[in-house]
């Protein structure tokens, strides 16, 4: 007997996923709470530490702190618009600024958007788009983030 399709995408995704185990800490900048926790879950649940924020001035600050202090982020995750605050272009500008190695991924519900689609011009390592699921989360950190 076959097993429904959303058996076989819930199994293929949890090995998708656990072909990449992370380390070290992730920071995500997005303006919505659910999107953050449920970013937060994915990531944790493939061993990484997770550190919110809500906007790109929060994150800049935050990582200028931190790496200060000699604490260090394998990578960072932002949303690309953040209405009323700095959005995900603003801030990947001064985070290249002070670190042109760290992986700093953008993403959006706007896949159309020329960053989405051409992230390094605008600083970025790479773009995913909303929503997404933790095997595409995975593959793309297991393709750019080391350690």
């Amino acid at each position: 007997m076959e097993r429904p399709a959303c058996a076989q995408t819930a199994e293929s995704e949890a090995a998708v996923a656990g072909r990449h185990r992370g380390s070290g800490t992730i920071m995500v900048v997005d303006d919505e709470s659910v999107v953050r926790m449920a970013l937060r879950s994915m990531l944790e649940s493939i061993g990484y530490a997770v550190v919110c924020k809500e906007d790109g001035r929060q994150a800049v600050d935050f990582y200028i702190s931190e790496t200060g202090a000699n604490r260090r982020f394998a990578a960072m995750i932002f949303d690309l618009t953040i209405p009323g605050g700095m959005g995900g272009t603003e801030a990947v500008a001064q985070i290249r600024r002070l670190d042109s190695a760290i992986p700093v991924f953008v993403t959006s519900g706007y896949a159309d958007n020329s960053v989405m689609r051409n992230p390094a011009e605008y600083g970025f390592t790479a773009s995913i788009t909303k929503p997404f699921t933790i095997a595409e989360l995975s593959e793309m950190l297991a393709r750019h983030v080391t350690g």
